[in-house]
């Protein structure tokens, strides 16, 4: 119990930007967080291509798009309650963030459904986002901060509820996730380049 209990507030609480980052033992590519990253990645697809179709199954895009940001939490929650941290792990968790939140504001801009100042927003500081990713060292992962953490539940929450109006047939509630996507695009472009930086500096450390 006491494992569960830490394995969710250190979910919940990002570590001070002066803290030393934790050395843990690298658990290899063949872990079950892993096996919730690569669910996601499989999921990134089927959920775009259910937008398109929302009118004619308006559940469908809302049951994936809510699995893929529920996994978002279960991978991070498992790899610390089992102690399975992988260098690779760290790596792809950020990289299905970034093209799965992003491809799927994108086919709901499409679709009318979000404005698309906010989607190019989103879309341009990801892109940078994922080149740094991948200019990453390894053993190197993505430290997020409280304005990271805030801004992605709010980009989710808010697609989820964008989604939720058509399928329980509210329009109310997707006015209220237009307005949680449109401040989390905002939050988006200070999340970034404090991500950029943070990964450029570590890459200078590393070298």
């Amino acid at each position: 119990m006491n494992g569960i209990r830490k394995a969710l507030r250190d979910g919940l609480v990002p570590p001070p930007p002066s803290a030393e980052p934790v050395k843990h033992r690298d658990a290899g590519v063949w872990t079950i967080p892993n096996l919730f990253t690569l669910l996601r990645f499989l999921l990134i697809i089927p959920a775009v291509i259910s937008i398109f179709y929302i009118d004619e199954r308006p559940w469908l895009p809302l049951t994936l798009v809510a699995v893929f940001s529920l996994t978002d939490w279960v991978d991070g929650f498992l790899a610390r309650l089992l102690d399975q941290y992988s260098a690779i792990g760290a790596k792809f968790d950020p990289l299905a963030d970034r093209l799965g939140l992003g491809l799927v504001v994108i086919a709901l801009a499409w679709e009318g459904l979000l404005p698309w100042w906010a989607i190019v927003i989103i879309a341009t500081v990801d892109l940078f986002l994922l080149f740094f990713i991948l200019l990453m060292d390894a053993h190197q992962a993505m430290r997020v901060n409280w304005i990271g953490k805030f801004r992605t539940a709010l980009t989710m929450v808010g697609v989820v509820a964008v989604l939720a109006g058509p399928a329980f047939a509210q329009p109310v509630l997707s006015t209220i996730g237009v307005l949680c996507v449109e401040v989390g695009a905002f939050l988006h472009i200070i999340t970034g380049v404090q991500y950029a930086r943070l990964a450029w500096l570590g890459r200078r450390r590393f070298r």
